[in-house]
């Protein structure tokens, strides 16, 4: 009885091998009974981006082979988090290219099967703060393989805000600067109602908003503020576009954070703000203070302005001549002041308080302002030496008159000497008396 159990236990054992075997078997040649190496696939038949129509199922699943290891060479994928973005290993992405062909729909779009494994680690890189938990990963997966399961090459980014399940973000005051309203109380404290928006991946221009929201400024209110929004938008990540300085660098304004609006010669004050989140500039104003404040979520990283290469220049002395004053007297017409220079660089630190980058922002230059002096006018050498030479030559014309007048004379002499001479000789030898002493 016992050997009779045993023996019909194997005889079932045995049937069931056989029979999971040859399903096995001849359901893989029932398969290719009806797609078999000879058999093509129909007009119209895609998998991804590769048409497969007219191939077999091994030269379907050669193209598309091809085509996956060109897609893993051309395609770049990262994650975006704030002002953070990294790149994700496309070795993540787990391709099954023979279930892709065994799978496909004649005369349509297929798409590859893949999956994406290790997400997570590659989101503990952005931030400290990220949690898996407060992340809607199904769906970050699925945005993740819309372009590999078309096998579309090309760089892709993904936003990771969208994936968030806390979508609050709390508003803290990233940076402020202080305008002081004594000289300009009408013109400013008007803006302490306003509420300036940088708006996300946008522009923001200061002229145009005060033209959009019809605010009229003096000049002088106009740079005070240029200068204050200048300085809070500095330490961010944000993008100087458009920025200008005056020659002379102003009280109010700090050396290396001056900024000069002049609406008639097109002077504006541009940056853009790079972040998926818009900003906010607004303004308090307290006992004769506008207090700007720029405000929005933190950011990850942290931002420093440094700035180095500071030097000075002394003015030169200019001296100018007035006729009107005598040659003891002088006035300083303009005291004059030293020019300036300084460079301005952003540097970055990420999380940890290491450097990871530091940017050029400007140089400022600011020319010396010369030191002008007013003398009365004097009589320079060159005139003396030109008057010596004149009275020279006149005295040399006095000199060769005087020698031939004296000529002249001389001459005159001699022949009223020679004219005595003869008289007194006739005279002799017509006198007696003197005829005993001429011989």
């Amino acid at each position: 009885m016992g050997n009779k159990q045993t023996l019909g236990l194997f005889i079932i054992l045995l049937l069931c091998t056989t029979y999971i075997f040859s399903f096995s078997h001849f359901g893989s040649l029932a398969y290719d009974s009806v797609m078999g190496s000879d058999d093509k696939f129909s007009e119209g038949t895609m998998i991804g981006s590769v048409s497969i129509e007219g191939m077999t199922r091994n030269d379907a699943l050669q193209a598309v082979e091809e085509a996956l290891t060109k897609w893993q060479k051309e395609t770049t994928l990262t994650i975006k988090y704030r002002e953070k973005v990294i790149g994700v290993n496309k070795d993540y992405f787990i391709f099954d290219v023979e279930k892709t062909v065994m799978q496909a729909e004649r005369g349509q779009q297929n798409e590859m099967v893949v999956k994406v494994v290790s997400l997570e680690k590659t989101l503990t890189t952005l931030s400290s703060s990220l949690n898996s938990s407060d992340i809607n990963m199904n769906d970050l997966e699925s945005q993740m393989l819309v372009n590999a399961k078309m096998l579309q090459s090309g760089s892709y980014e993904v936003r990771l805000e969208p994936f968030l399940t806390n979508t609050e973000e709390k508003q803290a005051v990233i940076n402020e600067s202080k305008i002081n309203l004594e000289e300009t109380v009408a013109d400013l404290e008007g803006l302490a109602s306003e509420k300036m928006e940088v708006g996300s991946l946008a522009q923001f221009s200061l002229l145009q908003y005060l033209k959009d929201q019809k605010i009229k400024l003096s000049p002088l209110s106009l740079n005070k503020l240029a200068t204050a929004i200048y300085e809070v938008a500095l330490p961010t990540n944000f993008v100087m576009i458009e920025r200008h300085i005056s020659s002379e660098l102003p009280e109010y304004a700090e050396l290396g954070y001056e900024a000069k609006v002049d609406d008639k010669l097109q002077y504006d004050l541009i940056f853009s703000n790079p972040n998926e989140i818009s900003y906010f500039i607004e303004f308090e104003n307290v006992d004769s203070t506008l207090t700007v404040s720029l405000k929005g979520p933190e950011f990850l990283n942290r931002y420093e302005i440094k700035l180095e290469g500071k030097d000075s220049f002394k003015p030169k002395e200019i001296v100018q001549f007035n006729p009107q004053l005598s040659p003891a007297e002088s006035s300083v017409k303009e005291e004059g002041k030293e020019g300036q220079i300084i460079k301005v660089y952003r540097e970055h630190y990420d999380e940890n308080g290491t450097s990871i980058k530091k940017e050029t922002i400007s140089e400022d230059f600011y020319p010396p302002i010369h030191r002008v002096v007013v003398r009365g006018l004097i009589q320079n050498k060159v005139d003396s030496t030109m008057n010596e030479e004149e009275d020279n030559d006149s005295n040399n014309e006095t000199n060769d008159s005087s020698s031939e007048e004296n000529e002249d004379d001389n001459k005159k002499k001699e022949d009223k000497v020679s004219t005595d001479t003869s008289e007194d000789k006739k005279d002799a030898a017509t006198d007696p008396s003197a005829e005993g002493t001429v011989e």
